[in-house]
């Protein structure tokens, strides 16, 4: 028989320590499995919110340019509220189709280069226009009233065919096609043509006499694409002004995503307390992927804007309140109509 003070340990006691540690460990692995989890939520709701900003200011930057190049309120904003479903931005073109429910917003402008003052002292030696044949020109010098004046991005941007936005001493605005530009010695002798859609942006004739600026027109759309069984985004497009077609005609121009699960986009276009245009632009997203825990969102509320979301809407369903979500709204003076 051995000593007792050689003796090992029991199996009992070793069924009891091996049973204390199995409880140590579950502990331990329950402990980094909880903040696995936490963590796998804290970035889906970080990239929440890096989609609702990027969505916001895309949307609030251009519409505080809206007008620019002095553009009535009706040209330079409009809202398309509630689309139907099955609308597309573009006709006939799948990839453009707009979520149900959502608006879209129009910005025109001048919203990516100078606005050229012309020199008017003497008109008729700076400016000309044919109603017979439908053409005219204008000449832009290096400086006006003091003003530097860059010649050689408007000279880039005519070679595009851009849309130029006129503006005569009356507060009239047309819309023409450059056709080319020519260089007389240190000015620039810009050419065009009547504009395909001046319907719609205003009819260039002989009724405008003195010419006061011009500037490169340009017309951008934001709308939540729906993009079929995928999740849908914030879409921003740049379109030929006046119309629903794509800048020179490439559908990548009008399918530029800025932000993904985007649910809605509101806006609601008003005249504030002083008289001044004012416009509230609302975003709704979610997380990527629903809580892999219990959680559930809150009831969306019962209307963003004039878009309403009773209980029984698909965003309120058990499912989709898996997900989290944010909304923000921004008020904007619109300080260029």
């Amino acid at each position: 028989m051995r000593r007792r003070s050689e003796a090992g340990f029991t199996l009992i006691e070793l069924l009891v320590s091996l049973a204390v540690t199995a409880a140590l460990i579950l502990g331990v692995l329950a402990t980094f499995d909880f903040s696995a989890r936490m963590n796998r939520v804290q970035m889906h709701v970080a990239d929440m919110q890096q989609s609702l900003r990027i969505a916001q200011n895309e949307v609030v930057r251009f519409a505080r340019m809206a007008g620019r190049g002095a553009l009535p309120a009706n040209l330079a904003l409009q809202v398309t509220n509630n689309v139907p479903s099955g609308t597309t931005l573009v006709p006939s073109k799948a990839a453009t189709e707009i979520l149900a429910g959502t608006d879209v917003v129009r910005v025109r402008g001048v919203l990516g280069s100078t606005v050229y003052q012309i020199d008017t002292v003497n008109p008729s030696a700076v400016y000309g226009w044919s109603d017979a044949d439908g053409k005219g020109w204008a000449t832009v010098f290096p400086t006006a009233q003091g003003v530097p004046q860059d010649l050689v991005a408007l000279e880039d941007k005519a070679k595009q065919k851009e849309t130029l936005v006129l503006l005569d001493g009356s507060g009239r605005i047309a819309a023409v096609e450059v056709e080319r530009t020519v260089k007389d010695g240190v000015n620039l002798r810009v050419e065009f043509k009547k504009h395909p859609n001046e319907g719609v942006l205003g009819i260039m004739s002989s009724d405008v006499k003195k010419l006061v600026s011009l500037g490169v027109l340009e017309e951008y759309a934001f709308y939540v694409r729906s993009q079929g069984g995928e999740a849908p985004t914030l879409a921003r497009a740049r379109l030929e002004p006046g119309s629903s077609q794509p800048y020179q005609g490439d559908l990548d121009n009008v399918t530029l995503d800025l932000a993904d699960n985007i649910l809605d986009l509101q806006a609601a276009y008003a005249v504030g307390v002083a008289g001044q245009p004012e416009l509230r632009v609302t975003t709704l997203a979610r997380t990527d992927r629903a809580d892999p825990g219990r959680y559930t969102a809150p009831l969306l509320p019962a209307t963003i804007e004039d878009h309403a979301y009773p209980s029984n809407h698909p965003y309120n369903s058990v499912t989709a309140r898996r997900y989290r979500w944010r909304l923000l709204r921004t008020d904007l003076n619109l300080r260029n109509i």
